[in-house]
């Protein structure tokens, strides 16, 4: 196999075969719910598309229409139902293999690169000879942002999306060449049992989503995937940097951002009030602060170096001085274990925060200072090269999802803001009718109004309640600003 690109390189047999595999079971399910009525006419309409797909036939044509349109309730419904969990199941299958080819192609990347990956754009890049000052400089300028919005045609429920992640875990565990025949048995029974359990399942809500309902999905993405993919993905660009170009120390600043609309959008949403959005805010940080304390639970059991071995630094000696903000029941029992006292006084600071006890982090930089510290002490006595991998995933973690989790874009209709200056500018004499000003005479209007330190308003409760609404918001930003950090909320569109 050749050289530094292989674009034929592998194959779609284990997709098909996956595939085939996945059918035969949604098959099984199909017969054991609708006899073979069901799993036949399914099978009769699959095999007219795919007659069709291959080489169009109008008289075939005919004869699909003239099916589908000949089934009636319940069949029709089923029928329905079982190709819409066949595409599901085919996308997961997809999903899977895309991961199976990444993976194939890293165990052969002194021979091959991905098309597309950061190895092949980084190789590329300097062979055309660009330096390293070049690229240092277009990476402190890079900035990519990713925007979670709670699209119409996206009423999966969370319940859906997480037997899908089960099944997707199945079929990749039925990869391991070492299965024996009864752990490949017993995988192919799980499989069979979560597509049954899925097939009686509800794929859409009974009632229409609330704002909060489209919060908690989104989540399930930062849940589930984002959290740990995303210093993953940073941390694989200073790796393939640091091997295209060994002689330079590479620090990757964080050029992929998440933000949402979700909870912030209310251009032409009523339900989107300040208490949904201020509500918003703190299930992300709840999600971000339970993510911390796992991870922190983690590293408690893994670090168990005793002071007597590798004694730790002063500023992890002051971090134990806070040990009394826990009774002494719940402190780490061993008093030479440094670290794991150090870490149990993180958790407890993270589970003030979350409970807005006194004696909690007052922002995560807070936090990232004292894994800092506990990195830096670590080092000092480790094997000179290394890290502890966990560790800096930890603090890579806090400086991209700080308290807030993901930046929550404030969204409003222009026409809210207009009506609110009117009423502001007739009650103080400067405009009586601003909406009917020229362009120019509006600018000029705000330009002297924001130049003058005096404030327009003395007593909110004086105007109308669309002008408090809109008010409202801006107090909500200020509350968020204070409690979750400034990062929470950059946008007002």
């Amino acid at each position: 196999m050749s050289t530094m690109l292989a674009r034929d390189w592998d194959s779609t047999a284990p997709l098909r075969r996956d595939v085939k595999f996945l059918g035969r079971l949604l098959g099984q399910v199909l017969i054991s719910h609708g006899g073979e009525e069901l799993l036949n006419t399914v099978e009769e309409i699959r095999e007219m598309t795919k007659s069709l797909r291959q080489s169009y036939h109008q008289e075939i044509y005919e004869r699909l229409k003239e099916r589908i349109h000949g089934l009636t309730p319940p069949l029709r419904g089923d029928v329905i139902r079982a190709f819409t969990l066949y595409f599901h199941l085919v996308n997961i299958a997809e999903q899977n293999h895309r991961i199976r080819r990444r993976r194939q192609y890293r165990r052969n990347e002194e021979e091959i690169r991905q098309p597309g990956s950061m190895e092949e754009a980084v190789h590329r890049l300097k062979e055309k000879g660009v330096t390293v000052e070049e690229l240092k400089e277009k990476l402190d300028r890079m900035s990519l942002e990713l925007v979670m919005t709670a699209h119409p045609t996206e009423a999966a429920r969370r319940t859906v999306l997480e037997s899908h992640h089960r099944i997707s875990q199945l079929l990749e565990e039925l990869d391991h060449p070492l299965l024996t025949h009864r752990e490949r048995e017993l995988l192919e029974e799980d499989l069979f049992n979560e597509i049954a359990i899925l097939w009686q399942t509800e794929e859409l809500r009974d009632r229409r989503p609330t704002v909060l309902d489209e919060v908690m999905n989104g989540l399930y993405y930062f849940d589930e995937t984002l959290f740990d993919l995303l210093p993953e993905v940073h941390e694989e660009l200073e790796e393939v940097l640091k091997k295209e170009y060994p002689q330079e120390r590479w620090q990757i600043p964080h050029y992929l951002h998440f933000g949402s609309w979700i909870g912030g959008d209310r251009d032409g949403n009523p339900h989107v009030t300040p208490e949904i959005t201020y509500e918003t805010m703190k299930r992300h940080r709840s999600l971000v602060l339970r993510k911390y304390r796992t991870a922190l639970y983690r590293l408690m059991r893994q670090l168990s170096q005793s002071v007597h071995c590798a004694p730790i630094s002063e500023e992890v000696a002051a971090l134990l001085e806070e040990e009394e903000l826990l009774p002494p029941e719940e402190r780490w029992l061993i008093p030479h274990e440094g670290y794991r006292r150090a870490i149990r006084v993180m958790i407890e600071k993270l589970e003030r925060v979350e409970a807005g006890k006194e004696g909690g982090y007052e922002n995560a930089e807070q936090l990232l200072a004292d894994l800092r510290k506990i990195e830096s002490s670590i080092l000092r006595h480790h094997p000179k090269g290394h890290f502890v991998r966990p560790l800096r995933h930890l603090i890579r973690q806090v400086e991209l999802f700080g308290f807030h989790l993901a930046t929550l874009d404030i969204r409003n209709h222009s026409g809210e803001h207009e009506g609110t200056l009117a009423e502001i500018f007739r009650a103080t004499g400067l405009a009586e009718d601003y909406p009917s000003l020229a362009e120019e005479e509006k600018v000029s209007l705000l330009v002297r109004v924001l130049e003058d330190p005096r404030p327009l308003i003395s007593f909110i409760e004086e105007y109308p309640a669309s002008v408090q609404s809109v008010f409202a918001v801006f107090q909500m930003i200020a509350r968020i600003h204070k409690e979750f950090g400034e990062r929470a909320i950059q946008v007002y569109l």
